[in-house]
């Protein structure tokens, strides 16, 4: 009689009650689906932060290793040429005899 009074009747209560059970689990998949990317969202953004983080590093290190070069280089002109002083300074002059 209850039914009746609503305008349902007990079989299309049922389908309703299975259409809510269907949608109740699609909710809760769909809810672990978003916790599954919120999870994955996380991971990605820390991933994203520690290669930025490395490249700046990385960057730093190719300036130093850059500036490390230029010095090496300037440095090796330069005992290049305290060496050719030494050796015209140790050269014999053309007029002087050879020591014995």
């Amino acid at each position: 009689v209850l039914n009746d009074e609503k305008g349902c009747s007990a079989s299309d209560l049922e389908k309703l009650r299975t259409r809510n059970e269907k949608l109740e689990a699609k909710v809760v998949k769909d809810k672990n689906a978003l916790s599954d990317y919120q999870e994955k969202y996380r991971i990605y953004v820390e991933q994203v932060t520690e290669l930025q983080e490395t490249k700046v590093e990385l960057e730093k290190l190719q300036k130093k290793m850059e500036e490390l070069k230029v010095n090496s280089t300037e440095e090796k002109k330069k005992l290049k040429d305290e060496v050719d002083a030494l050796k015209s300074a140790m050269a014999p002059i053309a007029d002087e005899p050879e020591a014995a």
